[in-house]
């Protein structure tokens, strides 16, 4: 008894030190406009902490801080439970999934610092796990494909062990009630980059925000299919609209093949129209796209989908300027051009020490949602070269007997404007004709 009589105060002080001054609890709706007006589902990805949810048609999604007030759940609801609460060092953390599948359950502190984490396989029904604690005060988070759910947890133990998360059992009583859909939460901290891709049929488009309050995101989505039938999702950048993907179709807008070759050298004239996938494996296209010729580029038949076009030197120009300007060089200036990371995607980079380059920290890249995978290219002379190091992209514009190019490396934090040989392949953005209504925006 003396022992709970020492621990009582020093509980209070914890909770009264842990009061919340100002609250981060935000709801964030989503609307269609544009080729559909129903959003099916949006993936959200929180870029700077490297999280993701799926928000499903009809669910509320809510960002939340840990270091704020967030309400509670009603742990009497059967959807989530810690056991005791306050604890002395070891509790139960019990909480029902209506699906088997995957699951991240997460400790945090609550001035947001991660202190534990566990990825385990969930089964429909009750899921237990144990939790150890050392003194503190904490946010328990387990997110699933269904669910994402989060209660806050008091320990008094004495114990300067390391927080720890362990599997402790599963009930599976196909009887058992099962919990309504719950909300989609996601950890938030003012000033994090998000991105959202909302997908309504074989639409997709994305928005990249940094939210300040409850707001609707409208996702203004726009056709880019092109004549094989592959969907592209689409992101607004300034008053430009891009293909968040590199081109893939092997047809012309007519339906005519666009020739590959087995060759090395080939004639740099308006007969080396050509495509491949890189290395020539055509598992490669999927992710990366194929790579092509200037020639076959500008071929007056089309490679891109109808209502887009093969970006000229100016249009790259406009783009990089926008995103300088605009504070997406990595160190938040608006003067020069250190915006490589800003536009590389999450993944595939190789490793690099540069600060602010594609594989420095591939955490903080794709800010401006547009994506760029290091998709290598094939030389002039006929090999392929550079899967994972780099990617080029070609434009309609050319000087003399050379195509005007933009080149994003591994270890650059800047952008590079270049001339290459119009017979090298290189992957291929379309933007979108400027007579077409916005594809992405977002309002308070």
């Amino acid at each position: 008894m003396k022992t709970q009589l020492r621990f009582l105060p020093a509980f209070l002080m914890l909770t009264i030190a842990f009061v919340p001054t100002k609250a981060i609890d935000y709801t964030i709706s989503f609307t269609g406009s544009g080729a559909s007006t129903t959003v099916d589902s949006v993936v959200v990805q929180n870029l700077t902490k490297s999280t993701q949810v799926t928000v499903p048609s009809g669910v509320q999604f809510i960002l939340y801080d840990p270091a704020s007030a967030v309400d509670e759940l009603n742990l009497s609801s059967g959807k989530i439970a810690i056991y005791p609460n306050p604890m002395n060092g070891n509790a139960t953390f019990t909480f029902l999934s209506t699906f088997v599948g995957k699951a991240q359950i997460t400790v945090y502190r609550l001035d947001g610092a991660k202190v534990a984490a566990l990825n385990t396989d969930v089964q429909e029904g009750k899921n237990s796990f144990h939790l150890s604690l050392p003194a503190g005060m904490y946010l328990i988070q387990a997110q699933g494909t269904d669910f994402s759910y989060s209660a806050k947890a008091f320990s008094v133990s004495t114990s300067t062990s390391e927080p720890k998360i362990s599997f402790s059992s599963i009930a599976t009583n196909s009887q058992q009630q099962r919990a309504p859909a719950a909300d989609v939460k996601l950890l938030y901290n003012a000033g994090d980059q998000l991105l959202f891709k909302g997908y309504a049929g074989n639409y997709c488009t994305i928005v990249t925000d940094k939210p300040t309050g409850s707001k609707t995101i409208d996702f203004k989505f726009v056709e880019c299919k092109d004549v094989e039938g592959n969907q592209y999702a689409a992101v607004m950048i300034g008053t430009q609209i891009w293909m968040a993907e590199n081109l893939k179709t092997s047809r012309y807008r007519n339906g005519d093949e666009i020739a590959t070759t087995t060759k090395n050298s080939i004639p740099n004239d308006s007969t080396s129209k050509f495509q491949w996938a890189f290395e020539r494996n055509e598992s490669n296209v999927a992710n990366f796209g194929r790579l092509y010729t200037w020639w076959a580029v500008t071929d007056a038949r089309g490679v891109a989908p109808t209502g887009w076009h093969i970006p000229t030197d100016a249009e790259w120009t406009l783009l990089e300027n926008y995103l300088i300007a605009n504070g997406y060089n990595f160190d938040g200036t608006s003067t020069g051009n250190k915006i490589a990371n800003s536009l590389a995607s999450t993944t595939d980079w190789i490793s690099w020490t540069v600060e602010g380059a594609p594989g420095y920290d591939m955490t903080k890249n794709n800010s401006s949602g547009f994506t760029a995978l290091p998709a290598g290219d094939r030389v002039s002379y006929g090999s392929f070269f550079g899967l994972g190091s780099h990617a080029r992209w070609q434009s309609s514009s050319e000087e003399g007997t050379f195509g005007w190019i933009r080149y994003l490396g591994y270890g650059n934090n800047f952008v590079t404007r270049s001339t290459a040989s119009k017979i090298a392949g290189y992957s291929v953005r379309c933007v979108k004709d400027a007579d077409t209504a916005q594809p992405a925006s977002s309002n308070q």
